[in-house]
């Protein structure tokens, strides 16, 4: 591989992880929910979704589907804690608009 190409990929692997650690950016915590129980929420949700694949934006779905559908299946499947459900599902509800 010559020297431009490996510099090509590895500056379009570094777009890509500064991107997806971007996804969506902490709003300040609400009433009743302590700030480190978001940033864990944060942190579970790309490093969950980032061990399958690329996590997706958080707008994609609805604030409904996330915590219904699809924080059940990816809990279950990364075998998340009572505790890593509640930070996880609770960034989604805070992070997720619609």
């Amino acid at each position: 591989m010559t020297p431009l190409r490996s510099l090509i990929l590895l500056l379009a692997a570094a777009c890509l992880v500064a991107a997806c650690a971007t996804t969506e950016q902490l709003a300040p915590a609400p009433p009743g929910v302590a700030s480190a129980q978001l940033t864990e929420g944060r942190r579970l949700y790309m490093t969950c979704a980032g061990s399958c694949h690329a996590p997706e934006p958080v707008l994609k779905y609805t604030r409904a589907e996330w915590l219904t559908k699809i924080v059940p299946v990816m809990s279950q499947e990364a075998k998340l804690s009572s505790q890593q459900v509640a930070a996880l599902s609770e960034y989604l509800r805070t992070a997720c608009t619609r």
